[in-house]
């Protein structure tokens, strides 16, 4: 895509604030993980959340109407993991940081993924052979859409080139 061509779609301008119904639905989904930085432990935190509800609805809209993320769910316990059981464990680079974001953080990115795939959605914002971040597409839909555009080339006597990158 060519850097100088002017975005022509509806601009995101705000994120609308999130009710204790949706947050509720959110928190209760999400996997019982806990990060030591969690002020509360998410075993303890999801059979309280209705009594805690309010004041994480407070925080999470705070959030989203000041378009500024906590600084304490920017914090992350970071540990590293050996990529392969096989690898040396001496060697620093057999190794990959993995972060434990704390709970609410993951909640916050919730809420916000749902706010920009509503947007997206409702503008028609998605490249039409767009899989990631999409609901109903998955690698397995952009395979199949590979797969159905080499064999239409093929078929109608077409040369078909594939580029992979990673």
């Amino acid at each position: 895509m060519r850097a100088d061509i002017k975005f022509a779609g509806e601009p995101l301008r705000s994120l609308s604030p999130v009710s204790n119904d949706e947050l509720r639905k959110i928190i209760l989904a999400a996997p019982t993980k806990s990060c030591e930085l969690d002020p509360v432990p998410t075993k303890l935190l999801k059979p309280c959340v209705d009594h805690l509800l309010p004041t994480i609805t407070d925080i999470v809209n705070t959030s989203l109407s000041e378009l500024c993320v906590p600084l304490s769910f920017k914090q992350a316990v970071v540990i590293p993991l050996l990529k392969k059981p096989s690898l040396d464990k001496e060697v620093h680079k057999n190794y990959r940081p993995v972060s434990n974001l704390p709970f609410f953080s993951k909640t916050l990115e919730k809420v916000v993924d749902s706010r920009l795939e509503n947007h997206m959605s409702e503008h028609s914002l998605h490249a039409s052979v767009q899989s990631a971040y999409r609901a109903c597409h998955s690698t397995e839909t952009a395979l199949l859409r590979v797969h159905h555009d080499i064999a239409y080339a093929l078929n109608n006597n077409c040369c078909a080139v594939l580029l992979m990158l990673d």
